[in-house]
């Protein structure tokens, strides 16, 4: 009998988690991981949101119906984080833009990704960069549950507690999983099963995250799409967490569970996004930061799956401000903010980084 899809046993069952307590930090960097990179887990093929302006399609809708479209788009005020980069000897006519967009992985309806600013920097540009395009899901599903199973004759059982397989039967029990198959999975996938469960009962759905709407609009206008790290390897870094940090991180995911204020804390960053609060966006990675000190959990966390990234991130972004055409280069928004930061790494490189929504707010 195949196993039921993610997205069946992660829509179901969703309870609370996460007081600010001792352990802030450390539940603010496992549902980091589990937010940034869960829509690999969460589908595994979700299909493509195809979204483009009136202008792609003239004649399709009335020039009343394209009226009413954009003065929807034109009432949306900041939302997600778009800034332009650019080396001091370019300007707006260089056709050597970057324009450097954070993304949220998950969403409700009415939180599409597009204002004005957006829509006019994607029309810019010549090609889309996505951390992973969550649309190209050939092999994604097998490479999971590849690294994220035990081998036969092997199990969870086997590699934790007594204690904590309890509480995991329990939350198979609620979710529709029998035992024998929660047995089979690996602690990385099933403490992102468990975050999704969270997500889904705070109302948020991978299925609307904002990477599939932009790579829906690059679709319409026939935009090449390249990926910044792709599906592939982000599914290889979840599973290469060393087996003490994945015990912890689902140990960390069902007591998450069982805290009656998780869900507000979960949702902090999605309404960070929503809002488009570069400020907040910034108190957040340095509260991380500062919070991880010596802590060995928390500082593999901060140190490997943000601050490593981010520099790898930024000499891949840097090397599309040497090619001809404006690029929109879109990953997570976490990624953007602190002193390790993308904003703040551009800066540092010698390059103009202006917010392209409003009133300026610059990264600190």
């Amino acid at each position: 009998m195949s196993d039921p899809p993610f997205e069946k046993a992660a829509a179901r069952g969703a309870r609370p988690a996460a007081a600010r307590d001792d352990r802030s930090s450390r539940r603010w960097l496992g549902r980091y991981v589990a937010v940034a990179l869960w829509f690999l887990v969460a589908g595994l093929g979700p299909m493509a949101v195809a979204v483009a302006t009136p202008a792609d399609f003239p004649g399709a809708i009335s020039e009343e119906q394209q009226r009413r479209m954009l003065a929807q788009i034109d009432a949306v005020g900041r939302r997600g984080f778009l800034f332009e980069v650019m080396r001091p000897s370019a300007d707006a006519t260089s056709g050597k833009r970057l324009f450097l967009y954070g993304t949220i992985h998950l969403g409700r309806i009415g939180s599409e990704p597009f204002n004005v600013p957006l829509l006019k920097a994607l029309r810019a540009s010549r090609r889309l960069a996505l951390e992973a395009d969550p649309t190209d899901s050939a092999g994604s599903e097998a490479l999971a549950l590849q690294l994220g199973r035990y081998a036969d004759g092997d199990g969870l059982q086997r590699h934790v507690s007594a204690e904590l397989m309890a509480r995991v039967a329990a939350f198979g029990r609620r979710n529709g999983l029998p035992a024998e198959r929660v047995d089979r999975f690996r602690p990385w996938l099933l403490a992102n099963m468990i975050a999704l469960t969270e997500m889904n009962g705070a109302g948020l759905d991978t299925s609307l995250g904002s990477e599939l709407y932009l790579s829906g609009f690059a679709r319409a206008r026939h935009m090449p799409i390249v990926e910044v790290e792709g599906m592939e390897a982000q599914l290889h870094l979840l599973a290469g967490l060393p087996d003490a940090l994945q015990t912890a991180q689902l140990e960390e995911a069902l007591g998450d569970l069982d805290d009656p204020s998780s869900q507000a804390q979960g949702k902090a960053l999605f309404d960070l996004w929503l809002a488009g609060d570069v400020e907040g966006g910034n108190a957040l990675v340095d509260e991380m930061h500062r919070d991880a000190g010596d802590k060995v959990f928390e500082r593999y966390f901060v140190d490997q799956l943000i601050d490593a990234r981010n520099r790898t991130m930024a000499d891949k972004a840097e090397s599309y401000l040497e090619r001809a055409g404006d690029t929109f280069f879109a990953v997570g928004s976490l990624h953007l903010f602190g002193a390790a930061g993308l904003i703040r790494e551009f800066e540092r490189r010698g390059c103009r980084v202006v917010d392209l929504q409003g009133p300026p707010a610059t990264a600190r």
